[in-house]
């Protein structure tokens, strides 16, 4: 019993906001499935995660901490997961999603990923963006 303690304050307040807001839950994991989504589509391994912490696996430990580097350098703060954490050659970054993010944070931390992936070579570098063709009728008109 000498080492027995009781609960956080902290994590008190947390089960009861969980308890009394539900909402705030939901929101959590809307806001994880997006990142995720936005992540795999830019081309980032991020696992089979169900929680709103979010891996995106990079492997190579140096090539983790420049990219972990890279992606704080663009303005968003994450956590390096290297050896022994993890088995040597599988280091990642990991994501702790709120509920308080906004969309704009979400296009944020997507927009230092893939700015960050696409420096290091990590993903594919963007498409170029085309021009959109004239409508017909607009072309018609001006002749």
């Amino acid at each position: 019993m000498i080492f027995t303690a009781s609960m956080p304050p902290a994590s008190a307040a947390a089960l009861e906001i969980i308890t009394n807001e539900p909402g705030r839950r939901t929101r959590v994991f809307e806001v994880a499935r997006r990142v995720k989504s936005g992540l795999r589509e830019l081309g980032f391994d991020t696992g089979e995660s169900l929680t709103p912490i979010v891996p995106v696996h990079i492997g190579e430990t140096g090539m983790c901490g420049r990219m972990w580097q890279e992606v704080l350098d663009e303005g968003v703060f994450t956590s390096v997961v290297v050896a022994p954490a993890v088995a040597e050659g599988h280091a990642l970054i990991r994501l702790s999603l709120q509920a308080t993010h906004t969309d704009d944070h979400i296009t944020r931390i997507l927009d230092a990923f893939a700015t960050a992936g696409r420096r290091l070579g990590l993903i594919p570098a963007a498409p170029p963006v085309l021009p959109r063709p004239r409508a017909a009728a607009a072309t018609a008109g001006a002749r």
